[in-house]
């Protein structure tokens, strides 16, 4: 299963901040962080509570880094397209999806965080 975290604490901090996502620690199991004050006594991995997920979901009007596959070009991905996004269960490729992350959301700077 993948997990998402943010390793820069500012980074989580702004998330938390502008799009309400909580976070748990390793050392904490079972604790939700809220809020991040500054400067943070912890230094490792945020992780995105299981119930902030959905905040990684593209919504219509996201500002989108998509990127696609294609066996043709024989490459694993090729760079970045970005769209703006609609109803996603509309959008019809024309070629293979591979992954997006979300840029901007609602004008606002949006951290995309790293996974493990």
């Amino acid at each position: 299963m993948t997990r998402y975290f943010y390793s820069d604490p500012l980074a989580a901090a702004w998330q938390a901040k502008h799009f309400g996502m909580r976070f748990m620690i390793d050392e904490q199991p079972g604790y939700v962080i809220e809020s991040i004050h500054f400067p943070p006594a912890y230094t490792g991995k945020w992780f995105a509570h299981p119930d902030s997920l959905h905040l990684l979901e593209p919504v219509e009007g996201d500002l989108l880094a998509v990127r696609f596959t294609s066996p043709a070009l024989a490459m694993p991905s090729l760079p970045d397209h970005f769209v703006l996004a609609c109803p996603w269960e509309d959008v019809e490729w024309e070629l293979e999806y591979f992954d997006h992350r979300i840029v901007q959301r609602g004008g606002i700077q949006f951290m995309w965080p790293e996974s493990e």
